[in-house]
């Protein structure tokens, strides 16, 4: 499959995003998700789009060629991540 379309996310969500597939949890911890927000000077929730931007290029999709990403919000904090893998 090819490259998802580019989206934009911050480099900082980048790094979070990446380091969560790393350790094959896609979790963001509650901590980095109030730092990445404390440091953009918004709340979790407006972070979400930039964390589905970034995941998506982790999803697997060759036979349909839509890439999807997933981010969620727990009421712990953390943000949960997720991505198509067909």
């Amino acid at each position: 499959a090819s490259s998802p379309p580019a989206l934009p996310s911050c480099q900082l969500v980048q790094a979070s995003v990446n380091l969560a597939a790393k350790s094959n949890h896609f979790v963001v911890s509650q901590e980095e998700v109030a730092n990445l927000a404390r440091t953009r000077g918004v709340d979790a929730q407006a972070l979400l789009p930039e964390f589905v931007a970034a995941v998506r290029t982790f999803a697997r999709p060759p036979t349909s060629r839509f890439f999807v990403g997933a981010a969620a919000l727990g009421a712990s904090g953390a943000v949960y991540l997720g991505v198509n893998v067909e």
